[in-house]
């Protein structure tokens, strides 16, 4: 289906991959056609890298996305908040 200057080809995807154990609870990566990667995170589900194509930037944009719902979720857990915020009325 498509016209002359596009295709659409199903099943021509390239497989998620997760290089690194230490970022495999946080991230998903996957591996464009071009051979650079994406970076999801796995907390909030914002696009962390896009089109980064070493492991090593790729763990530099990592370390510095900072996951709003990840810290409330372990503040959370932990019991460690003294804020009102997380308390019923």
């Amino acid at each position: 289906m498509g016209d002359g200057s596009h295709s659409i080809a199903f099943g021509a995807g390239v497989a998620s991959s997760n290089p690194s154990p230490r970022v495999a609870k946080m991230y998903n990566r996957t591996q464009n056609e071009n051979g650079t990667y994406n970076t999801l995170c796995l907390h909030c589900f914002m696009t962390v890298a896009s089109a980064v194509d070493s492991n090593e930037g790729l763990e530099r944009v990592e370390a510095k996305h900072m996951c709003l719902e990840r810290m409330i979720s372990e503040l959370v857990t932990l019991g460690d908040c003294d804020c009102q915020c997380m308390r019923p009325n």
